[in-house]
């Protein structure tokens, strides 16, 4: 009886210890551990980077910290559309999303597939140089990024990386659900479709919420709507901006871009910040309400003015020999697309003709091929789309003196080792050379010699192998340097034997 006691209670301890591992409760995940979400759901309650892949149809990410979070997505699918309130991804209060591969979120009715509220920022890029991808899927009243039933959506920036937005009903793409209002939307690169539920914006508020900020400065960017592409949903009233870039901004429809239902013709103006932080633009377009039919109008932003770059300074020129020179600058400039370079012949010489141009933040450049105790002046200038920068300082250098030609050799000799090899052997008689050069030519007679190849300076001789057995080969050697190749040595001839 004793021992059933027992029994019993260890069955009832092991029990419980079952229920409290149950994989359908919060997991708290410590970074930079890699996480299977097929295994359970992921909690992160504190700062840190973590990694997530795996595929479910139960299991959800939810960061429940302020602190700054990072986390991979890596061929990661949620869809938890079939349950009931569950939010595929939370992303709390400061998180970076870094995306590898195909990525799929999708949220059961009235929540967004990435929640992204009030208060809240997102950044979202792509892990690699290219490839990774994100779908997020709202349900019906949920954003596609941003907020849930009711909620205004928060901050996101997305930089590359392929990102599909979709809102269920009456949800924006990217932004608020029902009546929330769209937050501060900045694109910067990649790739974007953010498509809004019935009645809601691509990009900005839910059916009844109004436009938040749009920045973008990059990337190709499609945002639509069943009313609206960016700004209010049917019903809000637009109060956001849309700043920086050259970019269209479809809106169709008057009554889904501003609060007019009113399906006679009208006419608005939307208060628009271009790029020169000084100045407003207002556009006015005109358009019918939802009564009658859609009309496209396009918002062009003047594109960003860049202005020319600051010159280069601190140039200067070195002789590195008679054929070259080498210069130097300081870059004192940021937004440079590069250099270019001029060049002209002589003392005090002014005519300066272009010589080559070269990329951003480059420093330096050798100028060869040129001609020996010779000065050359240069200049640099820095460009841009917008111009060029001011010349550099000039600088100045004289190439150094050409040297002499180098004496020919001579007493060159070849001796037979094998059937397939023939050393060579030769006087040098040059203090200058940079090397020797070997030519060959096949038969007892034959004339026409071809280079078979270059030794350095001083080398004085060459094993000529793979040759053919019993075959008769004649040689002749020169030396050279910078200013040109000496006369031949005597010709020298041997006979590879027969085995």
């Amino acid at each position: 009886m004793k021992m059933k006691r027992l029994l019993m209670k260890a069955l009832a301890s092991i029990t419980t210890l079952m229920l409290l591992l149950d994989n359908s409760l919060p997991v708290v995940h410590a970074a930079p551990e890699t996480w299977d979400i097929s295994t359970g759901n992921l909690v992160i309650s504190s700062g840190g980077a973590y990694a997530v892949t795996g595929s479910t149809t139960s299991n959800t990410i939810s960061v429940n910290t302020s602190d700054a979070v990072t986390i991979t997505l890596d061929n990661v699918s949620i869809d938890v559309s079939a349950s009931s309130g569950k939010t595929a991804f939370d992303s709390g209060g400061n998180a970076t999303l870094y995306l590898i591969g195909s990525n799929t979120l999708k949220s059961s009715t009235s929540q967004p597939g990435i929640r992204v509220t009030d208060g809240e920022q997102l950044i979202v890029s792509n892990a690699l140089s290219s490839g990774g991808s994100l779908s997020a899927g709202g349900g019906a009243f949920g954003a596609g990024i941003g907020g849930g039933y009711m909620q205004n959506g928060g901050a996101v920036t997305i930089s590359s990386g392929a990102v599909r937005a979709n809102g269920g009903d009456f949800a924006a793409g990217i932004g608020g659900a029902y009546t929330g209002n769209g937050g501060a939307v900045t694109i910067t690169g990649g790739t974007v479709t953010a498509t809004g539920g019935v009645r809601a914006a691509g990009i900005g508020g839910g059916v009844s919420g109004s436009g938040g900020d749009v920045m973008i400065s990059g990337g190709s960017i499609k945002a639509s709507g069943v009313r609206s592409n960016i700004g209010a949903g049917y019903n809000g009233a637009h109060d956001g901006t849309l700043t920086n870039g050259f970019v269209p901004v479809a809106l169709t429809t008057i009554a889904d871009a501003v609060a007019a239902v009113d399906p006679t013709e009208v006419s608005y103006q939307i208060p628009v910040a271009g790029n020169n932080p000084d100045y407003s633009y207002d556009y006015t377009y005109t358009g019918t309400g939802h009564g009658g039919g859609d009309t496209n109008l396009y918002f062009y932003l003047p594109p960003a003015v860049v202005p020319t770059p600051t010159g280069p300074t601190g140039l200067t020129a070195t002789a590195a020999s008679s054929s070259q020179i080498n210069l130097t600058w300081v870059d004192s400039d940021i937004t440079e697309q590069g250099f270019k370079i001029e060049r002209c012949t002589g003392a005090g010489c002014s005519n300066f003709a272009q010589i080559a141009t070269v990329g951003a933040n480059v420093t330096s450049y050798s100028n060869t091929g040129l001609t020996g105790s010779t000065g050359y002046s240069y200049r640099v200038r820095a460009y841009n789309a917008s111009g060029d920068s001011n010349y550099s300082n000039t600088a100045s250098a004289m190439t150094q003196a050409a040297p002499a030609l180098p004496a020919a050799p001579t007493n060159l000799a070849a001796a037979v080792i094998s059937k397939s090899q023939i050393n060579l052997s030769w006087t040098d008689n040059a203090g200058n050379e940079t090397g020797f050069r070997i030519l060959r030519c096949k038969g007892s007679t034959c004339t026409n010699f071809t280079l078979i190849a270059t030794v350095g300076a001083n080398v004085t001789s060459y094993a000529n192998t793979n040759l053919t057995a019993n075959t008769t080969y004649r040689y002749r050697v020169y030396a050279y340097n910078a200013s040109g190749n000496s006369g031949y040595s005597n010709v020298a001839t041997a006979t590879t034997r027969r085995r």
